[in-house]
């Protein structure tokens, strides 16, 4: 089943209703993107992994996962 992010679910909920505009809602999907991507970023180096590998995993990570 794919996943969805919070950005998307509420876009889904609030799609008939005409209260969110496309813009704000594609920003606010960018912005959550970036935020996830940032966090896994930070995770990884916690743990002291290194190499230009963690941006690959990551993007494809949660390109696999969200679909976006």
């Amino acid at each position: 089943m794919e996943q969805q992010t919070a950005v998307e679910w509420l876009i889904k909920r609030y799609h008939d209703y005409g209260t969110l505009y496309y813009e704000d809602m594609t920003q606010a999907k960018a912005m959550e993107k970036e935020q996830t991507k940032n966090a896994m970023m930070y995770a990884l180096d916690e743990d002291g992994h290194t190499g230009d590998w963690k941006i690959k995993f990551i993007n494809d990570y949660y390109d696999k996962t969200f679909k976006s």
